[in-house]
């Protein structure tokens, strides 16, 4: 942590001196490190990229619809501020007749899944466009494993990360540990020292796991860490 500090320090200072060795360093942390914050869908990057441009709509209304949420339009209504807005989601439905009809959602109303989506998406997509290190604490929180899937393969495929942005992310889902999926040098793991309570991290690729080898089974088992623990007293170690 004092390291990191220092460094950003020495960053910032050697900006304001406009020195050129930095220069590079500076711009990076300023235009491509991304943190996807956790906030109202109303005050989101999703409703001003969806305002900036009809062409942004369109391509966060196709990921709405390939997450099926069932969403087939978004409306934006600001209300008082420009920073307070009212979300309506139009899904389209088929009755009994086989007659196509729609209906409206407040996006309040919406569970919180699709809330914490649509969200998302807006910035998401953005950081693609920049080629950016996107951050994420709990990328799972609140949402399907399926459409948590569906974000980092946006990243993963090129036809869609052109600018080739990263991810870095933390979960406690154990659904995403397939190495069919990710790869063995993509998977950390983040463990409390039960002396010094320090978080220590290391790498799947330490354990040397197999070709194939069902790494979910193994870290539910133990056999990796990370995992927390139920003493005989009843109380949970980490």
């Amino acid at each position: 942590h004092f390291l990191w500090k220092k460094s950003r320090l020495h960053v910032h200072w050697a900006n304001d001196w406009n020195l050129p060795q930095t220069e590079n360093a500076y711009k990076w942390f300023l235009e491509k490190l991304t943190g996807i914050m956790e906030e109202p869908a109303a005050s989101s990057e999703t409703v001003s990229e969806i305002v900036r441009s009809d062409e942004q709509k369109a391509r966060i209304l196709k990921e709405m619809l390939l997450a099926d949420l069932g969403i087939s339009d978004v409306t934006i209504k600001p209300v008082g501020n420009k920073d307070e807005s009212v979300i309506t989601t139009t899904h389209r439905m088929i009755d009994e007749s086989g007659k196509v009809k729609h209906f409206q959602l407040l996006m309040e109303q919406e569970s919180a899944g699709t809330q914490r989506f649509f969200s998302r998406i807006g910035g998401w997509l953005q950081a693609l466009e920049n080629g950016s290190l996107l951050v994420v604490d709990e990328i799972e929180r609140s949402m399907h494993p399926l459409l948590t899937r569906r974000l980092i393969e946006m990243v993963q495929d090129s036809a869609i990360n052109t600018k080739k942005a990263q991810l870095l992310f933390t979960t406690h889902d154990a659904l995403l540990l397939d190495l069919n999926f990710l790869r063995r040098d993509q998977i950390w793991f983040a463990e409390k020292n039960e002396k010094s309570c320090a978080t220590e991290l290391y790498p799947l690729s330490a354990f040397s796991p197999r070709k194939g080898e069902n790494i979910r089974k193994g870290y539910l088992q133990g056999r990796f860490g990370a995992i927390p623990f139920i003493g005989g007293d009843g109380t949970w170690q980490v």
